[in-house]
Formats: structure tokens, sequence, C-alpha cells
């Protein structure tokens, strides 16, 4: 969650306002750095596009699918039940 607020400090318009999608994606986050991608990993698929404008759905909608379209693992090739949870919560499997 650390790396989310931190990029919503640098860049007010990617902050994620709904309590509970910003500790959904904090999880998905966390599952990430578990597998081995780094902060900058995850950061630069974030924000290295811009939001659309004009946005049409949330800023969590958008952070959610960017996390999502990135490989399963990061560059240290550890898999993580974290980030499988955290992508898929509460049984709803794509």
């Amino acid at each position: 969650m650390q790396i989310l607020r931190a990029i919503a400090a640098q860049a007010p318009e990617w902050t994620i306002t709904h309590a509970e999608s910003l500790r959904d994606q904090g999880l998905v986050v966390t599952g990430m750095l578990e597998s081995g991608y780094t902060p900058l990993e995850i950061r630069h698929a974030l924000v290295s596009q811009r939001l659309p404008d004009p946005l049409r759905t949330t800023v969590a909608a958008i952070v959610s699918r960017r996390l999502r379209d990135l490989p399963r693992e990061g560059s240290g090739q550890r898999h993580s039940a974290v980030w499988t949870i955290a992508l898929f919560p509460r049984g709803k499997f794509m």
C-alpha cells in the first residue's frame, strides 16, 4: 500500500479514494513484491502511461487492470499465494 500512497503523493491524480479498493490493490502490490517485482517495476507499470482523458472509470479500476496485465511473476521468479488471493478475492475467479 505504501507504493500506491507514494505514487499518489507525487501525482495526486493517481489517488485511490475508496478504502476497500486501496486495501485490495495494496494486497495485489504486496503479492507482487513477494513474487519478485521491485517497487520501481510496479510504479513504472502504473504511471508509465497517463490516465485516460476523459476518465471514464475509477483510478482503482485502472490500477487493477494495469497490475493484472503484468506477467504473473516478477524478475525474482517467485510465486505468491497472496497475489493470487488479492487478484481473485472472495473466490471470484475469472
